[in-house]
């Protein structure tokens, strides 16, 4: 998640603190609106990507051939590999529901062994109503830095830069395991010659 909002955020990383929070605020505002909006006119109970995962899933299960085995036990054949599926605890011995929330091809073929509804095995982090919770909290505006009120404080400085005694390093220490450059010959172990030998 980092990496995302490092590469969402990368033309105000270089700034000031104050333009890049601005930049940052702004940049919220307009993500928020636009999921919250692009959700509104979907009419299905989970997210249209996960939707389109579970399709896919479901023309994989039509391989599976599932047995009741009692209450929400089903033991699942998808050739050459035979799966135990518990409906009641939403879980597969393959371990890609427990993981994703998705139930996975296995899963799906005693789902419709049992003449029910995939997208309701579906964990509650993928629907819609969750999606919308979480995109409906409103990040506020706010006037420009000019209106700001102005504080009796001192100004914040930057801490003053020590220059450290020496000259600066040029290049870069190289670790133990690293290659050498092998266009750079070594002094070490070279034989000198005298020009008059």
């Amino acid at each position: 998640m980092c990496e995302t909002f490092n590469g969402y955020i990368l033309e105000a990383k270089d700034k000031h603190i104050i333009t890049l929070i601005e930049m940052v605020r702004q940049a919220l505002i307009t993500r928020m609106t636009e999921k919250r909006e692009g959700m509104l006119g979907y009419r299905g109970p989970i997210c249209p990507k996960i939707q389109g995962k579970v399709e896919k899933l479901k023309s994989q299960s039509r391989k599976c051939t599932s047995h009741w085995a009692g209450g929400g036990l089903f033991e699942v054949r998808c050739h050459p590999d035979t799966f135990v599926v518990n409906l009641e605890a939403r879980t597969c011995s393959c371990k890609k529901w427990d993981l994703i929330g998705i139930p996975y091809k296995h899963a799906i073929s005693s789902i419709a062994y049992k003449k029910e509804n995939v997208e309701d095995y579906v964990d509650a982090c993928y629907s819609v109503k969750t999606y919308m919770h979480c995109y409906s909290r409103m990040t506020y505006p706010v006037r420009s830095q000019k209106f700001w009120d102005e504080t009796r404080n001192p100004l914040v400085l930057p801490p003053s830069q020590r220059r450290p005694p020496g000259q600066p390093k040029k290049l870069r220490r190289r670790e133990v395991d690293e290659p050498q450059n092998p266009f750079k010959l070594r002094r070490n172990n070279a034989k000198i010659k005298c020009s008059r030998c």
